[in-house]
């Protein structure tokens, strides 16, 4: 007889995992207190940016984007200062930059151009922060389209893309959507990075906060011990890997 666990029994299984909706890393850069970045209009400069004392890791992204700039590479420049106005929580100028960005690179680019989705991903995390999940929809969906022409449905990338798109679903409630394409991703990731992976676990945590929402409890704690046993494996390996 299968006995069905209590919800006070999958919260404090996922409580030892991750938070309910997770979705991969993104790394800000500290970079609070740089200065407003004004948007590059066409043939001008990139604009200078003042940065503070100690902030090791902004310079990195304003050396980035001078480096990308005097390549010639104007919409790879702009969307690393996007980047940077992101990271500062000054979204409307940081959606002028990307927005620049992208106009630069489909006119100068191939339409299939990975540079392009790239910067397509940019809009989706910009714009899923804001909480505008129709736009970030549309950005993910557009690179999702992009990367699977480009590389095929079995790549980690594309799998990421799905994952990225499913996320924005997932808060929007709909989620037989979201759980096919969690379901995909997680396909993808097992067989290229193996059971072992960080990527796995989030992907079934994904399904069980899924499960727990629909009230599939059962269906629920065994994503979630799944999730626990790969997370934990993919730490041990990073320990083995640093010794």
């Amino acid at each position: 007889m299968r006995i069905r666990p209590s919800p006070a029994s999958i919260r404090a299984i996922a409580s030892t995992i991750t938070s309910r909706r997770c979705v991969a890393k993104v790394v800000v850069p500290d970079v609070a207190g740089i200065c407003a970045v004004d948007p590059l209009p066409l043939g001008e400069p990139l604009p200078a940016l003042r940065l503070p004392a100690g902030k090791a890791e902004a310079r990195q992204f304003r050396e980035q984007a001078r480096s990308l700039y005097a390549q010639g590479r104007t919409a790879g420049a702009l969307g690393t200062l996007a980047n940077l106005c992101q990271g500062l929580g000054r979204y409307s100028r940081s959606e002028k930059l990307y927005f620049r960005a992208l106009a630069i690179a489909e006119s100068a680019f191939p339409p299939d151009d990975l540079e392009i989705a790239g910067l397509l991903n940019g809009l989706v995390v910009l714009h899923k922060y804001q909480g505008r999940y129709d736009a970030a929809e549309a950005w993910a969906r557009r690179s999702l389209d992009l990367r699977e022409r480009a590389h095929g449905s079995d790549h980690p990338t594309v799998a990421a893309d799905k994952a990225a798109l499913a996320a924005i679903l997932d808060a929007q409630g709909r989620f037989e959507a979201a759980e096919t394409l969690y379901g995909e991703a997680l396909d993808v990731f097992e067989r290229v990075h193996g059971p072992e992976h960080y990527e796995v676990a989030v992907s079934f945590n994904n399904l069980a906060a899924i499960c727990q929402t629909k009230g599939e409890y059962a269906e629920a704690e065994e994503l979630y011990r799944r999730a626990w046993r790969s997370k934990r494996r993919s730490w041990r390996r990073t320990i083995r890997t640093r010794r």
